[in-house]
């Protein structure tokens, strides 16, 4: 097992002093500083691009896995060789937990659309998407997708409140397929202070957009269109218009539905503030 820490410009060399104490411990630990902060998504791309093994992981240095995480992932990509990830359950103590994805359909449009259906229009959207990021992966491909991705997500930041994941998950699913791994013990768990991540993504990289449409749970309008646009795009550059067309009308009844529940938050939230004014006038 390869072990490669990219350490994103943090001051100070106490990084260093713990990468040391196991370098004896790990024969194929690689230590990486960047000499400025790329920002989540390059950081993480380095990495990809320094990684040697044909199978890659990401994993954030404040979660866990349990000991047989790895075995189960690789026996999942070896047992499906057509895949692209092997999607693990998704642990978020002290109770939430996420099914994996699961993507198995051998068509590719096919595939996004039961991606669309079964996990952006649920709850359980956003930890799907989370899903396809820690699970383990092909390298060349993801390599590939990442960099797609990446390339696409710069584009649109300025613009709509898509993130790398979401954007990343539909890339991938071009690419490949996604293998749940069914055994509920093999579980990627996610720890961290989610406040203290965002005020220091936000002071020391300008690539939060993920991170920032967490904390912005009401969507406008605006941000539906630009966001499912993007998806639109990214079918008709890799189908063209005839698989992009029937993709559309989904999105567009996705739209209606998000636009409608959108739009009546909206005007429940003002109504309150409203009512609430009224209140304070009258006592």
């Amino acid at each position: 097992i390869e072990v490669i820490v990219c350490d994103d410009a943090t001051p100070g060399d106490e990084n260093e002093k713990v990468i040391a104490a196991f370098k004896d411990k790990i024969p194929n630990l690689k230590y990486l500083k960047n000499p400025t902060n790329l920002g989540v998504g390059r950081n993480v791309m380095r990495t990809m691009e320094e990684a040697q093994g044909e199978f890659y992981m990401y994993f954030s240095d404040g979660d866990e896995i349990p000991p047989r995480y790895v075995e189960a992932s690789v026996r999942i990509l070896l047992d499906y060789p057509e895949a692209v990830c092997a999607t693990p359950y998704i642990l978020i103590p002290p109770d939430s937990k996420y099914f994996p994805v699961s993507c198995m359909d051998n068509s590719w449009f096919r595939r996004i659309l039961i991606y669309y259906l079964l996990y952006q229009m649920s709850d359980q959207w956003g930890m799907a998407a989370f899903g396809t990021v820690f699970g383990m992966r092909r390298t060349s491909i993801t390599r590939e997708s990442m960099r797609e991705a990446l390339w696409r997500w710069e584009a649109l930041r300025n613009h709509t409140k898509i993130g790398m994941v979401d954007m990343r998950g539909i890339i991938d699913l071009c690419y490949g397929k996604f293998v749940p791994i069914m055994d509920k013990e093999i579980m990627y768990i996610m720890y961290g202070d989610e406040e203290k991540e965002y005020e220091y993504i936000g002071k020391h990289t300008d690539t939060n957009s993920f991170f920032q449409n967490q904390r912005d749970k009401l969507w406008t309008i605006s941000d539906c269109l630009k966001t499912n646009w993007a998806h639109i795009k990214i079918v008709y550059d890799r189908g063209g218009w005839r698989c992009a067309l029937p993709f559309g009308l989904l999105i567009l009844v996705i739209l209606l539905y998000a636009a409608g529940s959108s739009l009546y938050q909206q005007i429940r939230g003002r109504w309150r503030k409203i009512l609430g004014k009224e209140e304070i006038t009258q006592s």
